[in-house]
């Protein structure tokens, strides 16, 4: 239990060290790729996609911080034990905007 994340990755126990330092390694992408400075979307976020897409905040240099949601049902497992409150509000704000047929998207 911690105090920043709202859940847990599990623990591994396995004598294969390569299995191991795969799991671990996926892991540590999972939680590198957490920001923190999207306060308009969520506390926190894991993102996806990089870049620079500040369109919904005119001249804000935010990089790296797309979510595609393609990518997101291949990490939803993972992200959704680390951190359920997260992927909680990123679904609800996939799901109250019309970003598809003119909404301000996401």
């Amino acid at each position: 239990n911690n105090q920043h994340y709202s859940g847990s990755f599990p623990s591994l126990k396995i004598d294969d060290e390569s299995i191991a330092r795969m799991y671990y390694m996926a892991a540590l992408t999972v939680i590198s790729l957490e920001r923190t400075y999207l306060r308009d979307f969520a506390p926190r976020a894991i993102v996806t996609g990089s870049g620079n897409n500040g369109d919904w905040h005119p001249g804000m240099l935010i990089g790296g911080s797309q979510q595609f949601i393609w990518d997101t049902a291949l990490r939803i497992f993972s992200t959704s034990l680390l951190d359920p409150v997260v992927v909680r509000s990123f679904i609800e704000v996939m799901l109250s905007d019309d970003f598809f047929y003119g909404g301000n998207g996401v």
